[in-house]
């Protein structure tokens, strides 16, 4: 089931892309992000088991980063990520 995607989730998702390749924790996404941490937490739970981020169980605190095999919202995440993007400018 799709969740709606709000700009808060937006966000946090752009603090993942602007370093895909770099594990995060909730702490350090929600620094990039602007959002506190419980929102935070909240929306990259929802970005993991949309399969859009992946996470390391054996970390404490969790880490996640950017799935390689990131499922096809993505492609709607960024188109809406760039609107958003343009209306900042």
């Amino acid at each position: 089931m799709s969740k709606m995607i709000t700009t808060h989730l937006i966000k946090v998702f752009l603090a993942f892309k602007d370093t895909p390749d770099q594990w995060l924790t909730v702490a350090q996404a929600a620094t990039r992000s602007g959002i506190n941490p419980n929102t935070t937490k909240s929306h990259i739970r929802s970005l993991v088991e949309e399969k859009i981020l992946d996470k390391i169980d054996e970390m404490r605190p969790h880490c996640y980063k950017l799935s390689d095999g990131a499922s096809d919202r993505v492609a709607e995440i960024e188109k809406l990520a760039a609107i958003a993007l343009q209306g900042d400018s």
